[in-house]
């Protein structure tokens, strides 16, 4: 097993015994539920037979998505051991065929690809956003997808006292100008989508 405090780069948020634990809770938000149906609601328009979510946390909006599409190959991984405990109760509890490791976007266990590739609510919290979309890209099935959901500002008290955790549109454009890439860009109801193509030749690689 990955040695969790080598999955954190200086200044990212580690989450311990009691926060993973308030997590459970926080879908309990109206911004949250939002948050969970963008997600879910972009997700169930996509076909793959194979999912990956990075950051993976409580594991609350993976098992929902596998709860429609039992017979996908399911991983999950978080670099907090205790988001992992969390995760594998909620997931038990379900009956859902979900594997959850520790790891993180600069260490995915395992070699397999994936078709679809995800992150909700975690891309914000990296140190290091252009190295590890690089090493997420490469762990794409050909013509695979990372899709990178966030939160985005908009003008409500809320948002605003949370502003550091918001990504916008120019964060987005900025990686991937950085990186020579495309991507593909949405937003919602003070929500946001950022997806990158694996390429169609998978000679082709971001150098």
């Amino acid at each position: 097993m990955n040695n969790p405090e080598n999955l954190y780069l200086e200044g990212e948020e580690k989450f311990g015994f009691f926060t993973s634990r308030m997590y459970n809770f926080a879908g309990m938000s109206k911004t949250i539920r939002n948050f969970y149906d963008f997600v879910l609601k972009d997700v169930s328009k996509r076909e793959f037979q194979s999912i990956l979510d990075i950051g993976s946390g409580t594991g609350k909006i993976l098992n929902s998505i596998v709860s429609n599409r039992q017979e996908i190959r399911a991983m999950g991984i978080d670099p907090s051991p205790h988001m992992i405990k969390v995760s594998r109760k909620n997931t038990s509890k379900q009956g859902n065929n979900i594997t959850f490791e520790n790891g993180s976007s600069r260490s995915i266990p395992g070699d397999k690809n994936f078709d679809l590739i995800i992150s909700t609510m975690s891309f914000h919290h990296w140190k290091d956003r252009e190295s590890a979309v690089k090493n997420i890209m490469k762990r794409l099935s050909q013509n695979g997808s990372f899709v990178i959901y966030e939160a985005s500002s908009d003008d409500t008290f809320a948002k605003k006292m949370v502003k550091p955790h918001l990504m916008s549109r120019k964060n987005f454009e900025e990686i991937a100008q950085n990186l020579g890439i495309h991507a593909r860009i949405m937003e919602d109801s003070g929500n946001i989508l950022c997806e990158f193509k694996a390429p169609e030749n998978t000679n082709d690689s971001i150098s």
